[in-house]
């Protein structure tokens, strides 16, 4: 997580990996459990605001403003940093389930 600060903005770095109930609930989607219709709606608002936050730096990526050159790096490291963190809730919850 601190590289993802070092290499990318305060709001692309935070925003990924705060968002670690999404990665959660697409993981335990993938893994068998149903979603309820808010949970889809909540999980839609979450990918619109990754666009809202990482759009703009896209296409602005020739301005000085946006002129990282290691931005896509840090990016990826906060996606997977959250993702990691998503993965370790559903872990925790199927084995406080199975094995109580």
């Amino acid at each position: 997580f601190p590289l993802s600060l070092q290499l990318t903005g305060l709001a692309e770095a935070l925003l990924p990996i705060s968002l670690l109930p999404l990665w959660g609930s697409l993981m335990g989607r993938f893994l068998g459990d149903e979603l309820p219709l808010h949970m889809k709606l909540v999980v839609l608002g979450a990918l619109c605001s990754i666009a809202v936050i990482f759009l703009p730096v896209i296409y602005l990526s020739g301005d000085n403003e946006f002129d990282r050159p290691n931005w896509l790096m840090g990016d990826v490291i906060a996606v997977l940093t959250g993702i990691g963190f998503g993965g370790y809730s559903n872990a925790v919850r199927y084995f406080s389930l199975r094995h109580p």
